[in-house]
């Protein structure tokens, strides 16, 4: 049985063309931060439903805004 709910987090991420780093648009699992490269803000933690994330991927919509 595939989970309903997963935890999700901001993630902070380099921008290069900025030469800084950000906070991503998205919320992301940490299986997602690592592919995005980013780093998992701890403090923010959210669990959401598995349906809140992008289709085949492990982090939401950029301007996701969790319940």
């Amino acid at each position: 049985m595939r989970p309903t709910t997963v935890t999700v987090y901001k993630v902070a991420i380099y921008d290069g063309v900025h030469d800084d780093v950000i906070i991503s648009k998205r919320y992301a699992t940490e299986d997602g931060a690592k592919r995005m490269n980013g780093r998992l803000i701890a403090n923010t933690a959210v669990v959401v439903s598995v349906k809140d994330l992008e289709q085949g991927e492990q982090w939401t919509a950029k301007g996701y805004l969790p319940p």
